[in-house]
């Protein structure tokens, strides 16, 4: 169920849908590690499509900090390199 709720987020980010994702997302809590960190990976993407760099880069940094071996500590490490100074 929290994959397809993630998968649901993920299909409304594509779509272009950023705030409509961001509502959703900040209502999605979870008490495991990965899911909480690849809701802050799609929160942080969908801010900054928004234009929300501040939180943007709070949730990338989080992902940075507690994404382990996942692929989206690399995308949020490069995230971070390009758009923060």
């Amino acid at each position: 169920l929290k994959k397809q709720k993630l998968f649901f987020a993920e299909q409304m980010f594509l779509e272009q849908k950023y705030e409509q994702a961001l509502v959703f997302l900040k209502t999605y809590k979870t008490r495991y590690a990965y899911y909480e960190v690849m809701r802050q990976y799609l929160m942080g993407k969908c801010y900054d499509k928004a234009g929300n760099r501040n939180m943007a880069e709070a949730c990338m940094r989080y992902v940075a900090a507690y994404g382990n071996t996942l692929p989206c500590r690399e995308g949020a490490q490069e995230w971070l390199s390009c758009k923060v100074s």
